[in-house]
């Protein structure tokens, strides 16, 4: 029988025991990091219930733990609650919860979770974290990760963004394209989840615009659909007025967990993540 300290060092053995969650190699990366992290991923890589797995692990085994998740809309939040609550149900242990509401789980030993819609800053201020998490950073809104960052300043918990690309804005596509070496990135294309079909992303590259495939399967960052000029023709322009060569466009560097070097370049293909 394996102890329960074993479990509490070893995140990775517990999902797959408890859980019977079995990690792909980033999802157990997820896992293990204590650090700062930044992923970009593809559509239905797991992101949502590697989170889950995430926080629910922390507030078992870390008690009187605060967690918070950040997602787009309600909805969301509302969905990432429920898929925390599915494991509960497989655990042959189950936890007991003091409070076990929509968005909001207590447990026996103090940790609580609370699953909250960040698309109004208002209503997302006044809380302290160990670790929070934004699902679907991309699409969070700028005044909500300002309001909710603080959450951590006095806990110096971890701070966890996960999302596919939304285009060349907003802080999930800085701190990508970053050089802060807090962050641990780690870059997750479709290609790298075996639950996706090579067929499924020959069909969706088929019926999809490149811009569209790329930056839901291929971890790209495709310009603002919203923006009036596009990058390619600002870059031109600046590089003829002040001399300066135009980026080259090669693809950005594959950023691993032991590489943090800055990008070279914004103009980003499909690039993948190390096996780890």
């Amino acid at each position: 029988m394996i102890s329960p300290l074993r479990y509490a060092i070893d995140p990775v053995l517990w999902a797959r025991e408890c859980l019977h969650f079995e990690p792909d190699p980033w999802q157990a990366v997820f896992l293990q990091s204590s650090r700062n992290l930044h992923v970009l991923a593809s559509r239905q890589s797991g992101k949502t219930a590697v989170c889950a797995v995430k926080s629910l692990h922390r507030a078992l085994y870390h008690p009187r733990s605060s967690i918070v998740l950040i997602s787009p809309a309600l909805r969301q939040s509302i969905l990432i609650a429920q898929k925390i609550g599915e494991f509960i149900d497989v655990m042959k242990d189950r936890p007991k919860l003091k409070t076990d509401s929509i968005t909001v789980m207590e447990f026996g030993n103090g940790s609580r979770i609370t699953s909250l819609p960040g698309g109004n800053s208002d209503t997302v201020r006044g809380f302290s974290c160990d670790l929070l998490i934004e699902d679907e950073s991309s699409r969070v809104s700028e005044d909500a990760f300002v309001a909710t960052s603080p959450f951590l300043s006095t806990t110096g918990g971890q701070h966890i963004l996960c999302s596919t690309g939304n285009g060349r804005q907003g802080h999930f596509y800085a701190i990508a394209m970053g050089d802060d070496t807090e962050w641990q990135r780690l870059i997750v294309p479709a290609t790298e989840c075996p639950r996706i079909p090579a067929t499924y992303l020959a069909s969706q590259k088929l019926s999809m615009d490149a811009h569209t495939y790329g930056q839901e399967f291929c971890c790209e960052f495709g310009e603002n659909e919203q923006a009036v000029w596009g990058e390619d023709l600002i870059e031109a322009i600046f590089s003829e007025v002040d001399g300066l060569p135009v980026a080259s466009g090669e693809p950005v560097t594959a950023i691993t967990t032991d590489t943090l070097a800055p990008a070279p370049s914004i103009r980003a293909s499909c690039f993948r993540a190390e096996r780890l």
